[in-house]
Formats: structure tokens, sequence, C-alpha cells
């Protein structure tokens, strides 16, 4: 698979195909397109983020590469594990917890992720939390959206959705009105309350 010359200048196309292959596109958007690709010296494969040359400064293009990871997302997890039994406290404490401490190293790096959400939560072999999938934006925020992110997956976690009864988390929550049988929950609720107000 070759990369398309409309994307990236010659000499970064020449860069790129003397050290990898591109195996398939894993994704592409606005800004860009992420390959699955293989080095070829080693054959060990990643994902590679290229940024469209419209979207990058004038000295080149931006070009990560990151680990492959082919373990489920958050959002696959959240759908097959609905019910008590298979959401744990301990569990859903520690990963809120990985997700707040990745969230914090953004941050004091200076950037904000802005898309976190469940289908970009990844896990690694063992159930621990992987990487946050971070797109890049051209719009301002700070970091009080990926707060309030954090407090919608965080909800997700911690309340089962209850499709018999009406009940879907996230509309819920961006709505300020707590069902009755929320209550049950006090110091989640609590928890919740704080990352998702207007102002957390």
């Amino acid at each position: 698979m070759q990369v398309k010359n409309q994307i990236f200048c010659q000499e970064c196309t020449k860069v790129f195909h003397d050290n990898y292959d591109i195996l398939n596109v894993l994704g592409h958007g606005s800004f860009g397109v992420v390959f699955h690709s293989q080095r070829k010296r080693d054959e060990q494969q990643f994902a590679e983020v290229f940024w469209n040359e419209h979207h990058t400064q004038p000295a080149g293009h931006l070009y990560i590469v990151m680990e492959l990871c082919e373990q489920i997302t958050l959002r696959e997890w959240l759908k097959e594990s609905n019910t008590a039994q298979s959401r744990p406290w301990n569990l859903i404490k520690d990963w809120i917890k990985q997700l707040a401490c990745a969230l914090d190293h953004l941050h004091q790096k200076g950037f904000i992720h802005r898309d976190l959400k469940p289908a970009n939560v990844f896990f690694e072999i063992g159930m621990d939390l992987k990487k946050l999938k971070i797109e890049q934006t051209s719009k301002v925020y700070d970091e009080k959206v990926d707060i309030f992110a954090l407090g919608l997956i965080s909800a997700e976690l911690i309340i089962l959705d209850s499709p018999t009864q009406g009940f879907c988390t996230n509309d819920i929550i961006r709505s300020g009105q707590w069902p009755r049988e929320w209550m049950d929950y006090p110091d989640a609720l609590q928890f919740l309350s704080e990352l998702t107000s207007l102002n957390p």
C-alpha cells in the first residue's frame, strides 16, 4: 500500500517507505490518517499518525509512531459487562484513577485531549487501561473539557444503564436530572456531580 502523494510531500513519503511497510489504514479524518505499519528492520508493528500537509508547520510534517493496541476498547467492554458482578467496585475505582492520572500527565505537559470517550480508551493484556487515543483539534479548549468527559466515563463505569427503564447515563448527566434509583450511590453521585458540573 502506498501513501497518497496529495497528503505527504515527496521527502516525507520517501523517509516513510524507506523504513516502514503499510499494512492497512486504521482510520482517517480531516486532520490526517492513521496507518497500521510494519518496521522493515525488525518487522515490529505500529500505529502511525500523519497530519495532513495543510495542518502542519512549513518546516515539515508531523508524524507520530505509536504502539499498536489490538486489545478491546472500554466501549466494547462496557457493552459486554453491564452487570454488577462484572463491574467490581475496586476495579472500577482503579480504572478511574488510571484515567485521571493519564489526563493529569497530559495536562501537565500542556496538552488537552478534547475527545476522551470509551471508544478512545484501550486495554493492555491483564485489563489495565493502556492508552488514550489522542486527536488534533483546531478549536481552543482547556482542561475542563477533559474533566467533564472523565465524569461521563466514570458514570458509565459506576452506574449500569437500564434500557428497560429508559436510563441512558450520558443523557441523564448532561440534563442534570438524577434518577431516584441512583440515590443508592451517594458517594458516587457526589463524585460525578463535581466532575460534570459546569465549573469542574
